[in-house]
């Protein structure tokens, strides 16, 4: 039997902010431009040359980077750590 390969939904940053607002996450559980003027929190940012990361910024540092070529990638990322601190519901789907 042949397997059929489904290509993974690719997600923008601006979609993730959607889908984030439908959801009902406040704006200031997360970061999708750098760490910004947000202290604490879930961050994710595109980098020099088109890579991404997506960190956890507490107190001026940044813990559990991870980086991606992939701007899909990167925000399934940030919304697995989401829901990994319970701020999204366990149940929510990206798309």
């Amino acid at each position: 039997m042949t397997k059929i390969r489904v290509p993974k939904p690719r997600v923008t940053r601006q979609q993730l902010v959607e889908r984030l607002t439908q959801l009902g996450v406040p704006r200031g559980d997360y970061s999708l431009y750098g760490t910004g003027r947000q202290a604490d929190g879930h961050c994710m940012d595109q980098l020099p040359l088109g890579r991404w990361v997506v960190y956890y910024a507490e107190r001026g540092s940044r813990d559990s980077e991870r980086f991606f070529d992939d701007e899909g990638d990167a925000c399934a990322e940030l919304f697995r750590r989401l829901k990994e601190d319970g701020v999204v519901p366990a149940n929510a789907l990206l798309l």
